[in-house]
C-alpha cells in the first residue's frame, strides 16, 4: 500500500514535520500493508536509500513517534516494525477520505529530497488536487497566499521561498491574478516496481535477515515471491497475522531438528516453506496443485 492518507498529511503540516521525518515516513509507506503496518524496517537500508546518517534516521524516527504519526515496535534485534497511524485502507470509506500515491517519482527524486521540510509539505498538499492526473491547480493569488500562510503558519516571504524551490518540480505561473500550477511530467512517472511487488520483496528480505540466512539463491527468492503472489488473497484474509519470518523460522526448526541452534544449517527449502504457508493459511498441505518455479 504505497499510500499516505490526507489525514496523515494534515498532521505532518500541523506538527511541522522536518525534511528528514517526511523522507523516512515516505520510505516506510512503500512497505506497509493495508493496516499501515510495515514489518522489518532496517535502519541501514533507510540510511542508504535516503542518504541519512544513522543518528539522523533515529532522530527522524523518534520525532515521528513524538508527533503521534507512527508507532514503533522492536520485535527483533535487527530491525523494527513501524505502523503509520491513521493510514489504514480497509474498505471503500477509508479510500474515500483521500490519499497520496507515494509510488510517484516526485517523492524519491533528488529535487524533492533536497527541499526544506515546509516546501516538501507544500508540494504534497498541492498534489492533493489531482495534479498527478494532469489537472492544473488554479487559485486567486490573494486567496492562495492567505490560505497557505494560515495553513502553514508562515509569513509571505517564506511562502514565496517555498514556491521558488518548487519550480524544479512544478510549473508555476500567474495570469489574470490567478496562480496556475501543474506538475512536471517526470515527477509523476511511476517507479518500475508496483506496490505489491515491493511489499513481497521486502517481506522476503525481512524474513531472510531475521533468520540470519546469509545466502539465498535467485531461484529460491523467485519461488517464495511467486508463492506470496499466488496466495495473496488467502494471506490478506488473515488480517495482518501472517508472518513470513515466522514461517521460515519454523522451516529451519524442522530442517535442523535435534541440532543445537548455533549449529543450524540456515537455508531455504522452497517446498517445505510452501507446505508451511498452506498450513498457516488453513489449506490442506496434502493437496498442493501448485508448486513454485524450480520447485
Amino acid at each position: 500500500m504505497q499510500k499516505l492518507s490526507f489525514a496523515v498529511l494534515e498532521k505532518l503540516i500541523e506538527k511541522k514535520a522536518t525534511s528528514a521525518e517526511i523522507d523516512v515516513l515516505l520510505y516506510v509507506s512503500k512497505f506497509q500493508d493495508r493496516y499501515g503496518y510495515a514489518e522489518g524496517i532496517y535502519y541501514r537500508n533507510v540510511c542508504k536509500e535516503l542518504g541519512l546518517s544513522y543518528q539522523a534516521f533515529y532522530d527522524a524516527k523518534n520525532g515521528l513517534v513524538e508527533k503521534g504519526i507512527i508507532a514503533v515496535e522492536k520485535n527483533n534485534y535487527t530491525d523494527m516494525d513501524i505502523t503509520i497511524l491513521n493510514n489504514e485502507f480497509l474498505d471503500q470509506e477509508s479510500f474515500k477520505r483521500g490519499y497520496l500515491n507515494t509510488n510517484y517519482v516526485i517523492f524519491s527524486c533528488t529535487q524533492f529530497r533536497n527541499l526544506p521540510g515546509g516546501a516538501k509539505l507544500l508540494a504534497m498538499d498541492l498534489m492533493k488536487n489531482n495534479l498527478a492526473g494532469g489537472a492544473s491547480y488554479q487559485h486567486g493569488t490573494k486567496d492562495f497566499v492567505r490560505k497557505f500562510m494560515r495553513k502553514f503558519n508562515i509569513c509571505r516571504r517564506t511562502l514565496q521561498d517555498y514556491l521558488k524551490e518548487l519550480r524544479l518540480l512544478f510549473s508555476i505561473g500567474i495570469k489574470d491574478k490567478k496562480y496556475f500550477i501543474t506538475i512536471r511530467k517526470f515527477a509523476v512517472e511511476k517507479q518500475n516496481k508496483q506496490e505489491e511487488e515491493k511489499y513481497r520483496e521486502n517481506s522476503i528480505d525481512v524474513a531472510v535477515r531475521r533468520n540470519r540466512i546469509k545466502v539465498v539463491r535467485t531461484e529460491d527468492r523467485k519461488a517464495i515471491n511467486e508463492l506470496l503472489k499466488f496466495y495473496n488473497k488467502d494471506i490478506d484474509k488473515m488480517f495482518g497475522s501472517f508472518s513470513l519470518p515466522n514461517i521460515i523460522t519454523h522451516s529451519l526448526e524442522i530442517i535442523n531438528a535435534g541440532v543445537e541452534k548455533k549449529k543450524w544449517k540456515r537455508t531455504i527449502k522452497k517446498n517445505l516453506i510452501h507446505r508451511l504457508i498452506r498450513k498457516e493459511i488453513g489449506l490442506d498441505v496434502r493437496d498442493i496443485g501448485f508448486e513454485p518455479v524450480n520447485g
